[in-house]
This record gives structure tokens, C-alpha cells and sequence, in this order.
């Protein structure tokens, strides 16, 4: 009967209804709006005011993402982004459409991974749309992302040449926050490349520029982690060598404070599934255990190229002797 009764009513007297709903939601709710985003969204969108509906579907799509329901989420940031095709091209228009695909990547990679195709199409995606508004605010977190991207599938090379870029932004911005990110995203790529001096000289531009108090929550936009987590001095006081993250290589067992704030040498590092170095034998040990080398030879792709990369680059460490990181540095790949 209702469903009968609203098909009754003639479009345009459906879109006024609509619109009126919506209009008398914002006002009613102003001070408490967040409880009836979906609504204004379903209502604004009847109600043809694409502006609004634009608004309140990226909206609901960034408080869907706090709840963690991704998938609700995606689907009201690409409801978000098909409703922004219908109006007229401009500055506001690139703006809006940034800023929905920076919220729409994570709630994908949430649901998939780094490596997902629709995870990287949207950050390309972003990237002309960041080239189309010539503004380089929006392309960090855009450029971070494809960095990772590149990293977490095996394209070093690419990854790094994505990071510099990343610290050209920075610098040309001189925000704090985003050189220190650059650094941390530089020095772990730079230790998966092999290029131990940098990933120090990275490291240490990291320590010199980490606040704990300014870029204690840095974790919760890059990476999922704070840099300082990843930077500890022999005292435990603050920032200074490399260590590894949970995401790959990821644990120091031990180190030896050399005295006058010099940096701790690494005495165990475990990598992946069980690969290990340890550095305190005179001429370093490295190994892999039976379910990394199993995970090696069954993964594919990426998979198989990161944990293959893993162990070798430990026991290319062990074979040249950790200490010549350069004070024990180490460091972990995509982290």
C-alpha cells in the first residue's frame, strides 16, 4: 500500500517531498546531524540537490569507516562519487572528488589489501585528479599510498622514486610531519634495497625531526604505526635506530648500549614466519624456517616475491656482517 502510494505521486511532487524531508532534518537535528547523515543523503539525492547529497553520502561513507562496517562505507563514497559526475566541472568539483577517493582507499584496502587492483585504481585515479587541481596538499597522502603500493608488490625501484617524490612535497611544504613520513617511508625502502647508508642516513633525518607530542598520532594516517615506535635510542627516550614493525621484519631480541648516546647493534632480528639473523655470532647466522620456505614456494606473486626478498636480504646482512648497517641499524620493509 505505501510502496502503491508513493508511485502515485507524480515525480516532481516526489523530488519537493524529498527535498522538504531533508531540509526539515537538517534544521530539527542541526546540533546532532552525524545520527541522520544516511538519510540526508537518501533524501537530498530523491530531492535532486546533488550538492548535499554529495556532502552527506561522504559523510556517511567516513562514518561508516569509523565504525568499521568498509563495506557500507565504499558504498556510500562511490554513491558519493557518481552523484559529484552530474555537476558542473571546477575547482570545488576536483576538490571533493580528492577527498572522497583519500577516505575511499582505506575502507578498500580494509576489505581487500594494499595489492588489491580497485585499491590502486582509485589511487591513480587520485593522482590525475591531484595533477588536474595543481595542488600538492592532497597529493601526499595520495603519492604515500602508491609508494606503499609499489613497495608491498615487489617494485622498489618504483616505490622509492614515488617516496622522493614525497619528500620534495614535504620540503616544499616544510611540514614537519609529512618529512618525517617521507623519512620513514625512505629508510624502509631504502633497507629492502639493500642501501643499508641510507636507510641509516634516513633514519637518523627521521630521529632529528620526530616530536612525540606533534607526531604521536601519525600512526593513525600513515601506516597504521607511529614512526617513533619504530625509532627507540639506547635509553628508550626517543627516536634513533631503525627497528622492525609487525609488518614484516619484526622483532629486536637484544642489543649492546655502546655508551655516549651511540645507537644499540642488534643482536636478533626475526624476519617473516621464523627467518632470523643473528648478528652477536662473529660471522652472523642466517636461516628460514620450514613454514617460511614452505610460504616461499606456495605463494604467488607478491606474496612469495616479499618473503623470498626477506630472507635474502638477511642472509646478505649475515654474509657482510650486521654491524656494517652502521651502529646496528635495522629496519623493516613496508613500515
Amino acid at each position: 500500500m505505501q510502496e502503491a502510494l508513493y508511485e502515485s505521486i507524480g515525480p516532481a511532487r516526489r523530488r519537493r517531498y524529498h527535498l522538504r524531508i531533508a531540509q526539515v532534518i537538517e534544521k530539527l537535528y542541526a546540533s546532532r546531524l552525524e545520527g541522520s547523515y544516511e538519510s540526508l543523503a537518501y533524501h537530498f539525492h530523491e530531492g535532486n540537490d546533488l550538492e548535499k547529497a554529495v556532502i552527506y553520502s561522504h559523510r556517511a561513507g567516513v562514518k561508516a569507516a569509523s565504525h568499521c562496517a568498509y563495506r557500507e562505507a565504499v558504498l556510500y563514497f562511490e554513491q558519493a562519487l557518481g552523484v559529484l559526475e552530474h555537476l558542473p566541472e571546477g575547482r570545488q568539483k576536483l576538490e571533493q572528488a580528492i577527498a572522497i577517493r583519500i577516505d575511499l582507499g582505506p575502507a578498500l584496502i580494509a576489505i581487500g589489501s594494499y595489492l588489491a587492483p580497485e585499491v590502486e585504481e582509485n589511487y591513480i585515479q587520485a593522482e590525475k585528479l591531484c595533477e588536474r587541481l595543481g595542488e600538492s596538499a592532497q597529493l601526499f597522502p595520495v603519492l604515500w599510498t602508491l609508494s606503499r603500493i609499489r613497495h608491498w608488490g615487489g617494485e622498489l625501484l618504483a616505490a622509492r622514486q614515488l617516496a622522493e617524490q614525497l619528500l620534495s612535497l614535504a620540503r616544499r611544504e616544510q611540514d614537519s610531519l609529512r618529512l618525517l613520513e617521507a623519512h620513514h617511508t625512505l629508510w624502509a625502502i631504502s633497507l629492502d634495497i639493500g642501501e643499508l647508508p641510507s636507510t641509516k642516513g634516513y633514519a637518523e633525518q627521521g630521529f632529528m625531526l620526530y616530536d612525540r607530542v606533534r607526531h604521536g598520532q601519525i600512526g593513525s594516517v600513515y601506516g597504521g604505526h607511529d614512526p617513533g615506535g619504530v625509532l627507540a635510542n639506547p635509553r628508550g627516550e626517543g627516536p634513533m635506530a631503525t627497528r622492525l614493525s609487525a609488518s614484516s621484519f619484526a622483532n629486536n631480541r637484544g642489543c649492546t648500549d655502546h655508551g655516549n648516546g651511540a645507537v644499540p647493534s642488534v643482536h636478533f632480528m626475526v624476519g617473516p614466519d621464523g627467518c632470523y639473523l643473528d648478528t652477536s655470532s662473529p660471522r652472523g647466522q642466517a636461516s628460514c624456517s620450514k613454514p617460511c620456505r614452505e610460504a616461499a614456494r606456495t605463494s604467488s606473486g607478491a606474496a612469495a616475491s616479499t618473503l623470498d626478498k626477506g630472507s635474502k636480504f638477511l642472509a646478505g646482512l649475515a654474509h657482510g656482517r650486521a654491524g656494517s648497517m652502521g651502529a646496528g641499524y635495522s629496519a623493516d620493509a613496508p613500515g
